[in-house]
């Protein structure tokens, strides 16, 4: 059986190619007897093939004996949050995040709400090629539905943010929902701290509208809607609500780099110093903003997991991913556009502040993106061939090939979710950025045909 391409991002493949009822099924029996007898959540962002997917998950689960829980349309980090409330052995979230409406993917979690580890990994895909004994009337586990996941997850943000210097403040806020679970999720919670909420594509049907990645070329509507109702700030999720985008109350997409080195001056500011957590593609914006706030940043590879085992381990006051990925553990120990948006609501209304203003506190640098399509993927030796002709810079090999620069830098990786070389650079001007993209553009196409 052909199966999605098995990652520490979980099982993400197109839907009815790799990705299918038969495929779920398979995938979810081995996840469940990874994780052994118990419950186990799930939950799925809004896209179209879903409630299918979903479907076959927990048919999967059930005839392994495990009872489900089903959590409905819920964001990524409200499904960690109640594994842990539920005390359940893990959970299965049922999104392909910022990827087209043609893929789904199975996001697998731990028993702590955290994805599961590389060698977990590795162990599912072994268990996903055994064959499979047929559940009975009496060995089969049961499904019920849970309501209360929005409670729980918005409970978590009060506790852990100054609510009230929200409500005084009264900030009119615009949101880009996404048409999916985040624009469930995030206008209530706004409406609980005492905001007026303009809502843009908060319909959750899947029926996408944008780029899903909340780039700031992606958001002119949230652009206008900041400016043509005089709003404070805008924010905009991607379709599984773990990202956070901003644009300022001029009607500005600052974009999602800022909200991780805002979040993080915020609290470390707050807490005399400390320690951030953030993986080698986010903006040195973060070293900056904690240096600010007399503290120090971390760097580990990408991926989510990485970064908050990097937290567990530095004992890490915040951390996150600079696509607009903040952990606030305080909340959750994982990515979230609830937890983002909380804190910086929270950094508005203590300082008094509007977000243009914070954002002028830091230095303003220029970020590139692109990506190399692949056939194929090469071996791991492709980094060894790539840095033996690099002549310039500190080169740090812990995700690809990154390359350190006094005024800059670039990054070359594989991704975790395609078959693709993601290219990055940053530096103090877009013509030496662009110059450093264009490096990263060769080392990646001199691996790409040594395949």
């Amino acid at each position: 059986m052909k199966l999605p391409r098995i990652t520490i991002s979980g099982a993400r493949g197109i839907v009815g190619d790799d990705l299918t009822v038969e495929s779920a099924v398979r995938l979810s029996r081995a996840f469940g007897r990874l994780m052994g007898k118990g419950m186990v959540v799930i939950g799925r962002d809004a896209r179209p093939s879903g409630q299918m997917i979903e479907g076959a998950v927990a048919a999967g689960l059930m005839a392994e004996g495990l009872d489900v829980v089903r959590l409905g349309p819920v964001p990524t980090p409200t499904v960690g949050i109640m594994v842990r409330k539920l005390g359940a052995t893990g959970a299965v979230n049922v999104t392909a995040s910022h990827n087209p409406v043609e893929w789904n993917a199975l996001k697998l979690y731990n028993e702590q709400g955290l994805f599961i580890s590389p060698s977990q990994i590795n162990r599912l895909a072994e268990l996903a090629q055994e064959t499979d004994e047929h559940a009975t009337g009496t060995t089969c586990g049961r499904s019920r539905d849970d309501h209360t996941a929005f409670e729980t997850h918005s409970l978590r943000v009060h506790e852990s943010i100054e609510g009230l210097s929200i409500v005084t403040r009264g900030y009119r806020v615009a949101v880009d929902g996404c048409r999916s679970v985040g624009g469930i999720f995030l206008p209530r919670l706004l409406r609980e701290l005492g905001c007026e909420v303009i809502e843009l594509d908060c319909e959750p049907d899947g029926q996408f509208t944008r780029p899903l990645e909340p780039t700031p070329s992606a958001l002119e509507s949230l652009c206008d809607r900041v400016k043509s109702r005089k709003c404070a700030v805008g924010f905009a999720m991607d379709p599984d609500a773990d990202r956070l985008s901003l644009v300022d109350e001029q009607g500005v997409a600052i974009g999602e780099e800022y909200t991780l080195a805002l979040a993080v001056k915020h609290v470390l500011s707050r807490r005399g110093g400390g320690t951030a957590v953030v993986n080698l593609s986010s903006s040195m914006m973060v070293d900056a903003a904690a240096a600010l706030a007399g503290g120090r940043v971390v760097r580990t590879a990408i991926g989510e997991a990485h970064v908050v085992e990097g937290m567990m381990r530095e004992k890490a006051a915040i951390g996150g991913e600079g696509n607009g990925g903040v952990i606030f553990p305080d909340i959750h120990p994982g990515r979230d556009a609830m937890a983002g948006a909380g804190l910086i609501l929270e950094a508005m209304a203590l300082s008094g502040k509007p977000l243009s203003a914070l954002a002028a506190e830091l230095p303003k640098t220029t970020i590139l993106k692109d990506k190399l399509e692949i056939a194929s993927f090469p071996g791991p030796d492709w980094v060894n061939r790539a840095i033996a002709d690099i002549s310039e810079g500190t080169i740090d090999t812990t995700d690809g090939v990154k390359v350190v620069f006094d005024d800059g830098w670039y990054h070359v990786r594989l991704s975790n979710t395609e078959s693709i070389f993601r290219n990055m650079a940053e530096a103090g001007t877009p013509e030496r950025a662009q110059s450093l993209l264009d490096t990263a553009r060769k080392v990646a196409q001199a691996a790409a045909e040594s395949v």
